[in-house]
């Protein structure tokens, strides 16, 4: 996820919400890979690679996450540019791939009987790219059914890393700074003790909607055409 130098100092500063930066790491020798002559190797002696991201409070870093916990995170803040979401087919384990295309994330606040409420809602359109088991793609009933686990699996990740956030007591959503622009009343009584009170115990409604614009295949897979001439 890319984060510039703006969006961190705003994250120090706006209240209701901390920082993350991305995380990098290096890969081979550090020691071999300082030395200029690595820039001319055709394979690096060590390189950078992108590796999670980095969870902030006020200004110390408190923890990391890795890349697959990172990316509930990321849904949630509406950065998902392309990605693919890995589904299951009955016992099988992620053998269709949704390939996301476009994607666009809301999060929205209410304050019911004094106590904060927010609501995502995330709307995800995307292909079918590879497909590892015999399914008729041009059965609506199958495509809902990829819809429906789609819909499962990013709710998942958008849950786990809010609970994850909730546990370090820092809102790297912005979710206090949501309640903090739309009721401004609330955020008074709830911004002194909002990361190590209110933000833990806060209820997030999470809703997905994906649907699939095509299948990126011209015919069914070649596994069910398989399957259908042998019966």
């Amino acid at each position: 996820m890319t984060v510039n130098i703006r969006e961190v100092l705003e994250s120090l500063t706006v209240p209701g919400k901390e920082a993350i930066i991305p995380v990098f790491k290096v890969k081979g020798n550090l020691k071999e890979g300082k030395n200029i002559g690595n820039l001319d190797n055709t394979e690096p002696k060590a390189e950078l690679s992108a590796d999670g991201l980095a969870i902030f409070k006020g200004d110390n870093m408190i923890d990391w996450v890795d890349k697959r916990k990172a990316r509930g995170i990321v849904w949630t803040l509406d950065k998902i540019k392309e990605t693919n979401v890995p589904v299951d087919w009955g016992d099988k384990k992620d053998v269709i791939s949704y390939q996301v295309i476009r994607e666009k994330t809301k999060v929205t606040s209410d304050v019911s009987k004094g106590e904060p409420v927010l609501s995502i809602l995330i709307r995800v359109k995307g292909n079918i790219g590879e497909v590892d088991v015999p399914i008729n793609l041009k059965d609506r009933y199958v495509r809902n059914e990829i819809d429906k686990k789609v819909e499962k699996k990013i709710k998942q990740q958008v849950h786990a890393s809010i609970k994850h956030a909730q546990s370090n007591q820092s809102d790297i959503f912005g979710f206090g700074e949501n309640i903090y622009r739309n009721h401004p009343q609330a955020w008074d009584r709830l911004q002194k003790n909002w990361n190590e009170e209110h933000f833990p115990e806060l209820k997030v409604k999470i809703s997905v909607d994906a649907s699939i614009m095509r299948t990126g295949l011209k015919n069914n897979p070649y596994l069910y055409q398989m399957k259908n001439n042998s019966e």
